[in-house]
């Protein structure tokens, strides 16, 4: 069975920034980020992202300091939100079909597909995993 390593918590280490959106991925960019209070949002951050639960999004801050929206399909956001929403614990597949497909049955390449494309969009790879990691 396949296991996943949902992303690490929000920590104050830095990582290097990606300053661009992988290819054939659409961004869209905003100037100014108005400031958040901490108790009315429920944003999740991890370096340099941030999921955006309110308006089920996903930003990445630029180098410049400025963040740039990055546009996911529904399932692909579910399952990142799924993964940010248990980082730092071990998320068995079942679990994830659970999360974002309840009372549905799917073929697991269905789950395969929307891990890469958050893979892709993080800019994260199996074989060198930063956020996402695949267990056998």
């Amino acid at each position: 069975m396949t296991s996943i390593m949902s992303p690490p918590a929000p920590t104050t280490a830095t990582r290097p920034l990606v300053s661009s959106a992988p290819t054939g991925h659409r961004v869209a960019s905003r100037r100014s980020v108005p400031e958040r209070t901490s108790s009315l949002t429920t944003d999740k951050e991890f370096s340099p992202f941030r999921l955006d639960t309110t308006n089920q999004c996903l930003w990445r801050r630029r180098d410049s300091g400025d963040e740039e929206r990055i546009l996911l399909q529904p399932k692909s956001y579910a399952v990142l939100r799924c993964l940010v929403e248990r980082a730092g614990r071990l998320v068995t597949e079942d679990e994830l079909l659970e999360a974002v497909w309840p009372d549905v049955c799917v073929q697991p390449q269905a789950v395969k597909s929307h891990l890469f494309d958050v893979r892709r969009v993080l800019g994260d790879s199996p074989k060198k995993p930063v956020f996402i990691e695949t267990l056998p």
